[in-house]
């Protein structure tokens, strides 16, 4: 992202902001269709994939994409690293799938090296090479993210072999946690390391919607804090678009600095919940409006939401999770449109 836009997102974590900004989490089940072109040739061609992601923030210069010039293969970068088996599709995001592997055998193993083991290793290298490309633009790679604890050991597993982990053997699963919540760690700091100007981190986990309060105290909490607690000294997106209506009370005490959550929920019921700590980034729902609904249906959306709002301070118009596939062009164009009378 441009500068400015860095400067703009900042002071929106910090409710610095009069009015709302607008910001978009865009990544490779979109960006393909988006610009035309086959999935695999986006992730195989350095030059395609740096020329579609330019030409997306070109056009939509209001829009801040966050992270921003995402190096991700979907949800497979972590769990290549633990062996996991990756399909390529040609028209869709490629597909991690469970590591054939027992519990004990994956806690023996210990965690990945990301600058060594799986897709990890590709993205640092990728990261190294568009620094240099970038270098003659007024863009900058500002953000790095990684998949959260539960969700990297939920690939790993399976959602239900996790939970069934989780039930039968919880000792072990903090084992693995504790293993997935090091690597998420690694991955950031390697990210950080190779790239000169980061200031902040995405962390995306859905997989903490799938828990009671007890054990989201017992089994998300204390792995999501650590990562936030060491990554202090930057900007801290946490991504969860699950349903955690029931669990917000828990997460209030989370050290972060922006929430991206599901539309299901309202917003100033998330704002009470974090006491207004955490800016807000969200509503819009991503797929019955964003992809579904007509040009006049966003538009509407983007006016209930922001009317509903006494204060905008703090408040990052976006949808709530990420774009989805098949999100029409012309319905991002118009909750630009509408955004533009909050601006």
């Amino acid at each position: 992202m441009k500068v400015e836009q860095w400067k703009s997102l900042s002071r929106a974590a910090r409710h610095e902001n009069e009015s709302p900004i607008l910001a978009l989490i865009v990544d490779s089940p979109w960006i393909p269709d988006y610009y035309g072109i086959d999935h695999l040739d986006y992730y195989v061609y350095p030059e395609i994939w740096t020329e579609s992601n330019l030409e997306l923030y070109e056009r939509f210069e209001e829009i801040i994409f966050v992270p921003g010039f995402w190096v991700e293969y979907g949800m497979a970068a972590e769990p290549s690293g633990f062996g996991s088996r990756v399909t390529w599709p040609s028209d869709s995001t490629p597909v991690p799938h469970a590591v054939d592997a027992d519990l004990e055998v994956l806690i023996d193993n210990g965690p990945p090296n990301p600058e060594k083991d799986g897709l990890m290793a590709w993205v640092l290298k990728r990261y190294e090479d568009l620094e240099e490309e970038l270098a003659g633009t007024s863009h900058r790679v500002k953000m790095v993210a990684t998949r959260g604890p539960l969700a990297i050991a939920s690939w790993i597993r399976g959602v239900e072999g996790l939970l069934l982990d989780i039930k039968k053997t919880p000792d072990q699963a903090k084992d693995l946690i504790e293993i997935t919540t090091r690597t998420a760690i690694s991955r950031l700091e390697a990210q950080i390391n190779v790239l000169s100007e980061v200031d902040g981190i995405l962390l995306l986990d859905d997989i903490v919607g799938f828990f009671s309060p007890e054990d989201y105290r017992e089994f998300c909490e204390p792995y999501l804090q650590r990562i936030f607690t060491r990554f202090d000294d930057k900007l801290r997106i946490y991504h969860n678009d699950s349903e955690v209506g029931g669990i917000l009370g828990e997460m209030a005490e989370l050290d972060m600095d922006v929430f991206n959550f599901s539309h299901k929920l309202d917003f100033n019921a998330v704002r009470e919940a974090s006491s207004g700590r955490w800016a807000l980034m969200g509503n819009i729902p991503p797929v019955e409006v964003l992809t579904r609904g007509s040009r006049e249906e966003v538009i509407s959306a983007v006016d209930d939401l922001l009317e509903s709002l006494q204060d905008t301070s703090g408040v990052i118009l976006s949808a709530g999770g990420g774009v989805a596939p098949d999100t029409p062009v012309e319905n991002v164009e118009a909750m630009l449109e509408g955004f533009r009378k909050y601006a």
